[in-house]
């Protein structure tokens, strides 16, 4: 079973900027405080248990394409003795990405995670899920209407460019200023459940 990947959240502001659709803004200079784009991003995974070691915690699956996989199951999966061969494990996973312009010139400080989860009560089937945020402010450094390309500086001080594809977002994109502050956003829940066959 493949398992999805967090994008990285340096190009977490390039994903958002170029893949998600914005409203209209009015030109000024940069655009106002507030104003941002979101994308999201769902994919569902589904395998059928063939096996199970209930002494190691592990559990192995196969996929609908055939393709097999053995996982370790960690102590925070409740209930994991009711897990049997033949068991459907469903897993859906889920990122957003949220950019919005700052206003002002106080960045956030580092990169601002926080994060939760929730597993099943005793005697129900294993099932739980798992939350983060992480929240980091880049600066606009240069944009290139003409070209559709944004550059800016991550919070380590790495510079990106990044072209801006969908149209939808060119607007923004060019109001965009030198020293513009931008926060993005990056979502990611995990929930998975067992059911019986």
């Amino acid at each position: 079973m493949n398992r999805p990947k967090a994008l990285r959240l340096t190009t977490g502001f390039a994903v958002a900027l170029a893949l998600a659709p914005i409203a209209a803004c009015t030109p000024m200079n940069g655009p106002p405080a507030g104003t941002g784009t979101a994308s999201m991003h769902e994919e569902t995974m589904q395998a059928r248990v063939i096996g199970v070691d209930y002494a190691k915690r592990f559990v192995a699956l196969r996929g609908p394409a055939g393709n097999e996989a053995t996982v370790v199951v960690g102590p925070e999966v409740k209930n994991f003795d009711q897990i049997r061969i033949g068991d459907t494990v469903t897993v859906v996973y889920r990122e957003a990405l949220a950019v919005r312009v700052r206003g002002g010139s106080t960045p956030l400080p580092g990169i601002v995670v926080s994060g939760g989860a929730a597993t099943a009560a005793p005697g129900q089937l294993p099932a739980g899920i798992w939350s983060n945020q992480a929240t980091r402010t880049v600066q606009v450094l240069a944009t290139d209407p003409a070209a559709h390309t944004v550059t800016y500086r991550d919070v380590d001080g790495a510079v990106f460019t990044i072209v801006v594809q969908d149209p939808n977002n060119w607007p923004l994109a060019a109001q965009l200023t030198p020293g513009t502050l931008v926060d993005v956003t990056n979502f990611q829940t995990i929930a998975a459940a067992v059911t019986k066959s």
